[in-house]
């Protein structure tokens, strides 16, 4: 069993198996090392509140909603390329 923290909104399996991607309501999204625990990276989004995260099939983009509160409600689909 490995106990991976900061789990606050979603959770998604990277298609390798080895990473978790996991996001938080103060724009954080984490990537987990599966083994270990550990963390891998984090990336900042300022202002987004993300709930919602996915890997594309082969792993190599990815997207997730931001909603932004400030200055109007919005919901952004933001889309990205892992770089290895």
């Amino acid at each position: 069993v490995t106990i991976i923290p900061a789990l606050d909104y979603d959770v998604a399996w990277h298609p390798d198996g080895d990473w978790i991607a996991s996001t938080s309501e103060d724009g954080d999204i984490f990537l987990w090392d599966v083994e270990t625990g550990e963390l891998v990276t984090a990336w900042q989004f300022e202002g987004c509140d993300i709930t919602v995260f996915i890997w594309s099939a082969n792993g190599e983009r990815f997207a997730f909603k931001c909603r932004q509160t400030e200055p109007n409600v919005r919901n952004n689909l933001v889309i990205g390329e892992l770089i290895r």
